[in-house]
């Protein structure tokens, strides 16, 4: 495996449960003035923070996880630049965001970076600004492979909220070395089969253990890093 190789694949592995944050995202009714009722707010025993509820629990890596990630295969590996610039020569802003050009090892791919709708002019555009060039880089080092087994999962919590399905009402602990290890069963099995993606390991594992990743146990855990490992499931194709 050449230099380039065995850099590439040290930007898709699995994060460290350490490194891992939880963001909450709101599933509840707004009232009538389309915000959520101050009523809703309660401290969170599961992230820490104190936010409305109902919700669900994204997990996701912040800017500094994805810079050191893209740092660990050398500074001078990776970049990023505006693709435009406006009349004072400065970053191009346009619906709130940013087009990017962003380049890992020799390839350049475009990327795209907002603030969450916070406006990128006036009194608060200076963290505005910097919230959308976090954006953009985290959302173009997934185009390079950096926690993309992240973003299917985030994907999917997506699709919840749009179908309005509200989230589970509990959610059964686990040890963080067993979802690791899970991470690091599908990291392996996509790896052998390059034609598969995270969306349908996912299905796969959810539809035989018989219930989401995210309320599984221990147990249940183990079974499904046993299914990504047994020869019978790497050594044919599946149709999930």
């Amino acid at each position: 495996m050449n230099d380039n190789a065995n850099l590439w694949k040290k930007l898709s592995e699995p994060f460290e449960d350490k490194e891992l944050e939880l963001l909450a995202k709101y599933t509840g009714k707004k009232d009538s003035d389309n915000k959520v009722p101050k009523t809703a707010y309660k401290s969170c025993s599961e992230c820490g923070g104190y936010h409305p509820f109902p919700c669900i629990h994204l997990t996701y890596v912040g800017h500094a996880g994805i810079t050191d990630r893209l740092n660990s295969i050398g500074p001078e590996n990776w970049s990023w630049e505006p693709m435009a610039l406006d009349s004072l020569g400065q970053p191009l802003m346009t619906n709130g965001g940013m087009w990017i050009w962003m380049t890992v090892l020799g390839k350049k791919l475009p990327a795209y970076g907002d603030a969450g709708g916070k406006a990128v002019d006036g009194k608060t555009a200076g963290n505005a600004i910097k919230e959308v060039i976090g954006d953009a880089i985290r959302n173009g080092a997934m185009r390079f492979g950096v926690g993309t087994y992240l973003w299917s999962k985030s994907e999917k919590a997506k699709d919840m909220l749009e179908d309005d399905e509200p989230p589970a009402a509990s959610k059964p602990s686990f040890k963080p070395d067993k979802l690791g290890a899970l991470r690091k069963a599908t990291s392996e099995y996509l790896k052998a089969n390059p034609d598969t993606d995270g969306k349908e390991v996912q299905a796969f594992i959810e539809s035989h253990v018989g219930c989401p990743i995210s309320q599984m146990d221990d147990g249940q855990l183990q079974e499904a890093i046993g299914l990504l490992r047994e020869p019978a499931i790497l050594d044919h194709d599946i149709e999930f």
